[in-house]
């Protein structure tokens, strides 16, 4: 017989209720893992013969409320095209041009962490498990920073 000792209560349990006690923890977990996963983003919804490619971002910069209106800027990027990943909390973003440019942002304030060149084509960059290691993925090595 299998007992688990349930830190919370004090007390030993049998069977029945430890497989009751790792449901509960499992769907708990899931709740916490939902937090995580990202919502349904949003689109553009053109009228008939019209083309989503032709609206500009001053136009949508008109209908979105004010707190999101100050997050529209530009980019003049020339190692493009760029891979980006931010943190699970969004407080970081990480840029990977094509051409070997990798760069963290600060994404809030917008000011750059660090920048540096791996002088070989990047292929991916990501955030691993928090905001101190990230892997940058190119074509002859993966290297985990």
């Amino acid at each position: 017989m299998v007992y688990l000792m349930v830190e919370a209560e004090k007390k030993t349990v049998g069977p029945s209720e430890k497989a009751y006690l790792l449901k509960k923890e499992i769907k708990q977990r899931l709740g916490e893992q939902r937090m995580l996963l990202p919502e349904t983003g949003g689109y553009l919804v053109a009228e008939e013969n019209e083309q989503t490619l032709k609206f500009q971002q001053e136009q949508l910069k008109d209908l979105l409320p004010y707190g999101n209106m100050h997050n529209i800027f530009d980019l003049e990027l020339e190692h493009g095209p760029y891979h980006i990943d931010y943190t699970r909390n969004g407080k970081y973003l990480v840029m990977a041009g094509q051409k070997g440019h990798v760069a963290i942002v600060d994404w809030k304030p917008k000011n750059l962490v660090s920048e540096f060149s791996v002088k070989e084509m990047v292929r991916d960059v990501c955030w691993l498990h928090n905001d101190t290691l990230m892997a940058v993925i190119s074509d002859s090595v993966e290297t985990i920073l």
